[in-house]
């Protein structure tokens, strides 16, 4: 097929597959759990509650109020941005929580779109089509558009704020339409977690200057409107929840590094898993990240054997520091908190995979027998600890 067929293509089959896991799902859990909701659904629950009151308002049309209740949330903002997203979504189609998830539908299909031009761009045309047919088949991309959370919105916006500066950076075409989206796309990810947000902005200033390809006068127009923002974040009402999520992580946080090294690879799955129905679902998808998160590594690898390093700078930063934040603190056997990378990670595996020789076979099969002797090690612990 030519590229805007086969995009299209992959772009509809995903669409379709999602839809159609969303509206069987729908029915599954209301049969277990009398809500279109998964198990043990406390957070989903809270989200709902949330933007129900703020879809009310929306509904009425009563603009102040609703910027009042916006502001009235002392509540980080990290978890305030799903909130207003879900209470928009309300107010224009209705308390129905089938909605939200046809929209993470859209969205996670549409995650294909973007790591197929991102990787056209950064590599070649065989990496782009490899990587929006494995995000198009990840398991974990599918499931997540059935629950009630903001992990697909997050995953979203996080390649869409990527691609675009990609874009910017190489293509120097529509400057204006394309920085407003970048800047509302950061915008959006520090509104879901601030964490991510400084990563971003980190990985950024470094791809800016080990960039060769970025012309000067990119590079300088870049780091203003990088400054420019950052600075509009830290005076504005961001700027207390950037400060006290610094000072939280260095006075507060229990780290664990000794997990770094497998940050790319973790959460592992349990072999055995008792009365975890959410656990039941996604144990094998866990595992199938537990393979890509072999590949995404090895690309680095091959990116130096074709002195592609520095080009893929910022996509390989991005999942770099935020995965080594999510594997060092206590949060770091829960599959959640490292989804947000997953689009970063599944194009790394494409472009490992479609350049990978026979040479490289020998790496991959010493890595399947070390990740199964760690599986059966962590499923081990976790009996004789429960």
């Amino acid at each position: 097929m030519n590229p805007k067929r086969f995009l299209l293509f992959v772009f509809v089959f995903a669409l379709v597959i999602r839809v159609l896991y969303v509206w069987l799902m729908c029915y599954y859990y209301t049969f277990k759990t009398g809500l279109p909701l998964e198990y043990g659904a406390s957070d989903s629950l809270g989200y709902h509650h949330k933007a129900l009151q703020l879809g009310k308002i929306i509904e009425n049309g009563q603009l102040r109020d609703f910027i009042n209740a916006v502001l009235a949330q002392h509540i980080a903002f990290s978890d305030l941005g799903y909130v207003v997203t879900l209470g928009c979504i309300y107010g224009l189609f209705g308390p129905n929580i089938l909605i939200p998830h046809l929209f993470h539908s859209l969205l996670s299909a549409y995650i294909c779109v973007l790591v197929y031009r991102l990787a056209d761009r950064l590599f070649d045309n065989r990496t782009a089509r490899v990587s929006a047919v494995m995000t198009a088949f990840m398991p974990l991309f599918i499931y997540y558009c059935g629950l009630h959370l903001k992990e697909i919105d997050f995953a979203f916006f996080l390649i869409l704020c990527i691609e675009r500066i990609d874009f910017v950076m190489r293509e120097r075409k529509n400057i204006l339409w394309n920085v407003s989206l970048i800047l509302f796309s950061s915008l959006m990810i520090f509104y879901y977690r601030v964490t991510t947000g400084l990563c971003l902005f980190v990985s950024f200033f470094v791809y800016i200057f080990v960039n060769q390809h970025i012309a000067r006068k990119a590079r300088v127009i870049g780091v203003s409107v990088a400054v420019a923002s950052l600075a509009l974040f830290v005076f504005s009402g961001f700027g207390w929840e950037i400060k006290n999520t610094i000072l939280y992580a260095i006075a507060h946080v229990d780290y664990n590094f000794q997990y770094l090294p497998g940050a790319f690879v973790l959460p592992l799955p349990k072999l055995t898993v008792d009365g975890n129905e959410n656990l039941k679902l996604i144990n094998g998808m866990v595992f199938v990240k537990n393979v890509i998160g072999f590949f995404a590594m090895y690309s680095f690898i091959i990116a130096y054997r074709e002195k592609k390093l520095r080009e893929m700078s910022l996509l390989a930063l991005v999942p770099i520091t935020y995965l080594a934040i999510v594997a060092s603190i206590r949060f770091f056997s829960i599959e959640r908190f490292y989804f947000p990378a997953l689009p970063c990670l599944t194009l790394l595996a494409a472009y490992s995979i479609s350049h990978f020789e026979e040479k490289d076979m020998k790496w991959f099969n010493a890595y399947l027998a070390v990740l199964l002797v760690a599986i059966m090690f962590w499923s081990y612990y976790n009996v004789i600890t429960s």
